[in-house]
């Protein structure tokens, strides 16, 4: 069950570098330094949702945007993108099968005493095991 959030992972990270989402800067382990804006991949919940013999889950997948600039205009961009990116589209996976995906909740706020903009981006997919 836990391979259906990484099959999930290793697709929104591939859909959300190949839309050039903050211009590709998509991490699942931020590098030290890293050049703002970005996107990073966040925590996740696997919740079993097996029936008639067909494994699946559901899986709910923080993605969270980083942004520097002063306001929240370029984090409601990014999340903006992110979420045209992923809501309702079909993104192929290597050993699950998604059935659904859809952008549920994104929440905006600051980060280190205001420098920071953050977008907050919950992701809930249906996946079932191939």
């Amino acid at each position: 069950m836990t391979d259906h959030a990484l099959a999930l992972q290793v697709a929104l990270v591939q859909v959300l570098k190949t839309a050039q989402v903050a211009e590709g800067r998509v991490y699942d382990s931020v590098p030290e330094g890293a050049t703002y804006p970005y996107v990073s991949i966040g925590p996740a919940d696997v919740l079993a949702d097996d029936a008639d013999c067909v494994e699946s889950a559901v899986v709910t997948q923080q993605i969270d945007v980083w942004s520097e600039e002063p306001g929240f205009p370029e984090a409601k961009r990014i999340a903006a993108a992110v979420r045209a990116a992923v809501h309702r589209i079909d993104i192929p996976m290597t050993g699950a099968t998604l059935i659904d995906i859809a952008v549920r909740q994104i929440r905006f706020r600051r980060e280190r005493g205001g420098e920071i903009s953050r977008g907050i981006i919950e992701v809930r997919a249906l996946i079932e095991g191939d």
